[in-house]
């Protein structure tokens, strides 16, 4: 009777110990998992940022330089962010470009819809106009619109969108 309690023990201290060993291998496994993912985060971060790579930071600080880009002193060649914090701001950016310019071009539409839709309702016959000369004012318009164009977003690109 005293040879059973050893071998229970043992037996015992066998399954604690074969316990011990599968938690520190599914550690060790969870801890090489996570190396692995941080590597490849860093891998995926570096291949958003290619400014991690020093001589191309160096390359394009220079250029920007050089060039007197206009947006030169904001640049930030260190600077790091995180996957969500990209997601996040373009999200943002796409939401409110997207809309400004929804909006600009339903207000420019406007005034053409308005006027396409006066005419098909007798407007012309009402202001003692031919076709010719509603289609020459369009063309007038046209004209003056594309040619103010070309200045607007120059001085646009002088001032910056700041």
């Amino acid at each position: 009777m005293g040879g059973k309690p050893s071998q229970i023990s043992i037996h015992t201290s066998e399954k604690s110990a074969d316990f011990i060993n599968s938690t520190k291998k599914e550690t060790d496994i969870t801890s090489y998992n996570e190396s692995i993912i941080s590597e490849s985060e860093e891998a995926e971060e570096s291949a958003n940022n290619p400014f991690l790579n020093e001589k191309f930071k160096e390359k394009y600080i220079r250029l920007y330089e050089d060039t007197r880009y206009e947006c030169r002193s904001s640049l930030d060649a260190n600077f790091k962010w995180t996957k969500q914090e990209q997601r996040r701001i373009t999200w943002k950016l796409d939401l409110t470009v997207t809309l400004m310019a929804c909006f600009f071009f339903v207000s420019l539409n406007m005034d053409r819809g308005n006027l396409a839709q006066a005419v098909s309702d007798n407007m012309l016959k009402d202001l003692k106009m031919t076709t010719n000369d509603y289609n020459t004012g369009n063309t007038i318009f046209y004209v003056c619109f594309l040619a103010a164009e070309l200045p607007s977003q120059l001085i646009s690109k002088r001032l910056g969108a700041d």
